[in-house]
């Protein structure tokens, strides 16, 4: 996980840093904004929150005057109506994402560890389609703000994190949207057991516990000398590392370029060594041109999923490994 619409959410307590080389996405990584953990929705946002009608149905271009689910309903989503159509096929996903992560930002080719405590939770609804899905250990999203915005982000109330040297953290929500916070060095450590408790709002309140993962041994791939991982669209994207019995390793390609956001983010278990993101995962997206922010985050990872008022919030612990700038090709 992590861009939201048009522009970039800011972390307030970010440093502005202007790379010399006028790399973006890089010289947000050296100010310690990090793109999938600690500063801005995962998934874009419409500008104009859509309407429901009555019947808390979506109200889009498909069915403006969408009020009982029936056969006429092209995409009612209801697989209970006793008829096949178009909209049975869509199956509304309500996950969340709230992680704690002390990582290594390459932004100039020297790694300088950030802490950073980051959430998002998010609906889709019936135009989505398939722009955000799951297909196995990974979640895939290709969202356009602007052609497509078909995406809820909801509140849960104050997020707060606790546990470790780092005195406790909380981030509030404003209009649904979580700003993570971002502060320089490593401030939880391996082995430290953190609680993350949600007040509650639209989403209920719920908490859990994650430990800081242990140390990682990445293999492959690892960042160049300025600092960069590629991707190659065509092949997919494979990562090894030293495996061990418990735990599980976090991998993110993450892309975005004016409205449109597109990520995968997988969740592998640590015993297996190795794994990779299939070529058919990363359709959406393109050959990155000058000024698109891009990144591969490879983490050690421990996580608890925890039940929300239908929704599944992911608390997530990711330490050591790495998030680096990429090139797409």
């Amino acid at each position: 996980m992590i861009a939201v619409s048009i522009g970039c959410a800011q972390n307030p307590n970010a440093t502005d840093v202007q790379r010399q080389d006028g790399d973006p996405e890089a010289a947000q990584l050296d100010a310690g904004v990090d793109l999938l953990q600690g500063d801005a929705p995962r998934i874009d946002a419409p500008d104009v929150a859509p309407n429901r009608d009555a019947n808390d149905e979506r109200l889009d271009a498909s069915t403006p005057t969408d009020v009982t689910p029936d056969a006429a309903t092209a995409r009612d989503g209801d697989i209970t109506d006793g008829t096949t159509d178009a909209g049975d096929a869509f199956v509304p996903l309500r996950i969340g994402y709230v992680s704690a992560t002390a990582a290594t930002g390459y932004g100039s080719g020297i790694g300088e560890v950030q802490t950073t405590f980051f959430a998002d939770i998010v609906e889709t609804y019936a135009g989505c389609g398939r722009c955000v899905r799951r297909e196995g250990a990974c979640v895939i999203a290709t969202v356009d703000s602007v052609t497509s915005p078909f995406v809820d982000h909801l509140s849960a109330g104050t997020l707060t994190v606790s546990g470790g040297s780092m005195a406790a953290v909380s981030i509030d929500p404003f209009a649904g949207y979580y700003l993570g916070t971002s502060e320089p060095g490593a401030h939880w450590m391996p082995g430290d057991r953190l609680t993350i408790t949600a007040m509650g709002d639209a989403i209920p309140a719920f908490a859990g516990s994650v430990t800081m993962p242990s140390a990682l041994s990445i293999m492959s791939p690892r960042p160049d000398a300025s600092g960069r991982i590629t991707v190659d669209r065509t092949t997919g994207f494979s990562v090894a590392w030293s495996a061990s019995a418990t735990g599980y390793v976090l991998v993110e390609i993450f892309q975005q370029m004016g409205s449109t956001t597109a990520y995968v983010t997988c969740d592998f278990a640590r015993s297996a060594g190795t794994a990779t993101i299939a070529a058919s995962m990363l359709t959406g997206f393109v050959a990155g041109p000058a000024g698109a922010m891009q990144h591969v985050s490879v983490l050690a990872e421990d996580y608890v999923d925890v039940s929300a008022g239908g929704f599944t919030v992911r608390l997530s612990a990711a330490g050591d490994g790495y998030i680096a700038p990429a090139t797409i090709r």
